[in-house]
């Protein structure tokens, strides 16, 4: 693990570069676009603000996020789509939506299409692999390790927060 004192989590106004965001008003209008979106779609983060999003995603992808929507639960709650085509002939995201501070918030990033195979077998064998972990530090590198080959990123990061 890496010295994590240093790093920040996040940087304020920063977005993963490998999605885009939107929030949205009550009523589904673009109030704030991360200015990458169009990496992602043919539009520009001017051109959607103060618009419906469905302006840019297509009806059935825009009545799958507000059902997905409904379920969401809690202060904390998220919802996740996986491999939905936003636009007809568009390619595939994998979406997470959530609730913050009255406003809809959209994360979309392009489906990787892996196949991971059977989901419960894989976490049961990792979880396994945690039951094994002698102490905490054993613990938290066997987690980032799982977790790392599990995403496919370079790099997974343990944080230890002030109580």
């Amino acid at each position: 693990l890496t010295n994590c004192d240093r790093e920040p989590i996040h940087l304020l106004g920063a977005i993963q570069p490998i999605g885009c965001l939107f929030a949205l008003t009550a009523d589904w209008l673009v109030a704030r676009v991360s200015a990458n979106v169009g990496e992602f779609f043919d539009t520009s983060p001017e051109g959607l603000i103060g618009q419906p999003l469905s302006s840019l995603f297509d009806g059935e992808s825009i009545h799958a996020l507000r059902n997905r929507l409904a379920l969401v639960r809690g202060p904390d709650a998220v919802e996740r789509v996986f491999g939905c085509r936003l636009i007809e002939g568009g390619p595939k995201f994998d979406i997470a939506l959530h609730l913050s501070s009255g406003q809809v918030i959209v994360e979309v990033e392009p489906t990787t299409e892996r196949n991971y195979g059977d989901a419960t077998g894989t976490v049961r064998g990792m979880v396994s692999r945690l039951d094994q972990a002698a102490d905490l530090p054993a613990l938290f590198n066997e987690g980032a390790r799982q977790v790392r080959a599990l995403t496919g990123f370079d790099r997974v990061m343990v944080y230890r927060f002030d109580r």
